[in-house]
Parts: structure tokens; C-alpha cells; sequence
């Protein structure tokens, strides 16, 4: 946390204190501090709700896909939990990009 004033509360028993305003560096240092670097396991949890993210047919989601969607993918996978549907878009991509480059760094000691 940033928010000193959230470890000073009793039922806090253990915290830290980022450092720096900057996400990408908070992110560093939370993975740093509690050795989290080969826990990553990114797109298998919802960014809605954290259920659990299932592969999926295009058939069976395809009432849900806009259009577009479906004439450009054919992976899709499916929250277990909400239903939400993913597929690997752009931001996937982008997102995919920035996981690699974040954990190469972190084993150089970059970022």
C-alpha cells in the first residue's frame, strides 16, 4: 500500500509501504519483495469477477461475439463464474507484450 496510515490499524498485522507512485515499479517491488516471479500466471482468471477462465469453442460462444470478433478469431476462452468471453485482441497482445518484458526484466534486474 501507499497508505500508511492502513499498517497503522490493528487488524493489519503484516504490510508494506510502496515506495514509488509509478504502477510499473510498484509492481516490481510487490513482486520483488515476496517472491512472486513464478506465480505469474496471466488470462486464466476474469477481470470481472476472478473466476476461473476456460477455453472455449467459437460455436459455443458465438451468440456472444460482436461481428467482427467473429470473422477475425477462433480461440476464445470463457469465465466459469460470469460468463464473460475473451479473445486475444490487441489489448491481449499489448498485455502479453508487457508480462514478458516485465518478467525478463525482473530476472536482469531491470524495469
Amino acid at each position: 500500500t501507499r497508505d500508511r496510515g492502513i499498517l497503522k490499524r490493528n487488524e493489519v498485522t503484516y504490510g508494506y509501504i510502496l515506495r514509488s507512485d509509478d504502477p510499473k515499479i510498484q509492481l516490481r517491488e510487490v513482486t520483488l519483495r515476496y517472491s512472486l516471479q513464478n506465480w505469474f500466471a496471466p488470462f486464466t482468471r476474469c477481470m470481472e469477477c476472478n473466476g476461473e477462465l476456460i477455453s472455449v469453442s467459437k460455436q459455443d460462444v458465438q451468440e456472444q461475439l460482436p461481428e467482427k470478433v467473429k470473422e477475425t478469431f477462433d480461440e476464445f476462452a470463457k469465465c466459469e463464474r460470469c460468463g464473460k468471453v475473451y479473445w486475444g485482441g490487441t489489448h491481449y497482445e499489448n498485455m502479453s507484450l508487457f508480462i514478458e518484458k516485465f518478467l525478463k526484466s525482473i530476472s536482469k534486474k531491470e524495469f
